[in-house]
């Protein structure tokens, strides 16, 4: 710290200006590594449709940019930098991002000394269905000091249940031979347009694959979905956000499907695999209605 005193001439004042240096401990506060690329059960993104009650939570430490300073970096330093190894975490999981700084949380894991940046499973309240949650994470670096929390990230829980899919009903083709083509599935529907849709999901699930579209455009660029199961046991399901896609007024949701590994003759079975009778059947799981 140093000062500058000055003299005001005619008017009998001085000031003095007090010049502070940063101090090598408020220098050291400032984070050198950055938490990024939060995943919910290995998905990025704001994942939906989460259908695990305790989903497996991972992230990535990466350099700050400030972090190109460090004494690791000078010739001949054996320092170890920032980034070169993590030595403990913190998780926080709440409602909303508004209640992440209000510190009403679902679950915080508090400070956990563990180098561990994946398979972290969610301990906090117990998650209902389509329920959406944010979450943030902070990480100590190689030297024991804090990073800040990330960017606050979400997921949306998918149908836990069985009677989540409350009147839903298989669609059928009946009569349908193998030389016709695939069907496609349409509804049109309106809404009302002096009222704004806050939020809305479409759930899909088929024997087969399927690529849906509202109004005429896809809703996804996956190809294959919904993946294969043993469609005698459980039948996999899709979470789409409709939200912004909809519009006032008329609407239409459209579904076209393919057989994909869901194909076999009627003479097919594969008992090695559980396959005991050509078409499936059986009682489904709770990621979707049994066929």
């Amino acid at each position: 710290m140093s000062s500058l005193r000055r003299l005001l001439p005619g008017l009998g004042l001085t000031f003095t200006l007090v010049l502070v240096n940063p101090s090598p401990a408020t220098a050291a506060a400032q984070p050198n590594v950055d938490v990024v690329d939060l995943r919910v059960d290995g998905r990025r993104d704001q994942p939906l449709g989460i259908d695990n009650p305790a989903p497996s939570l991972g992230w990535r430490m990466a350099p700050a940019r400030r972090s190109a300073g460090h004494p690791c970096h000078r010739p001949a330093s054996r320092a170890a930098c920032p980034a070169d190894a993590q030595t403990a975490y913190q998780i926080q999981v709440a409602a909303s991002d508004g209640d992440l700084g209000r510190g009403r949380l679902l679950w915080d894991s508090g400070k956990v000394r563990s180098a561990i940046q994946s398979g972290v499973r969610y301990g906090g309240r117990a998650l209902g269905s389509r329920q959406q949650v944010s979450w943030r994470v902070r990480v100590w670096d190689a030297g024991e000091q804090p990073s800040a929390w990330s960017r606050p990230s979400s997921w949306e829980m998918g149908l836990l249940q069985q009677s989540d899919w409350g009147q839903a009903r298989w669609i059928e083709y009946p009569g349908r031979t193998e030389a016709q083509p695939m069907p496609i599935f349409a509804r049109a529907f309106d809404l009302d347009r002096r009222k704004r849709v806050a939020s809305a999901r479409l759930y899909v699930s088929g024997v087969g694959l399927h690529l849906p579209t509202l109004n005429g455009r896809e809703l996804t660029d996956e190809v294959l979905a919904p993946g294969n199961s043993n469609y005698q046991l459980s039948s996999e399901y899709r979470t789409y956000d409709l939200t912004r896609a909809l519009r006032a007024g008329a609407n239409t949701l459209g579904v076209r499907l393919g057989n994909g590994p869901a194909y076999v003759r009627r003479s097919v079975t594969n008992p090695a695999v559980g396959r005991t009778s050509p078409t499936p059947g059986g009682r489904a799981s709770s990621r979707a209605p049994a066929p």
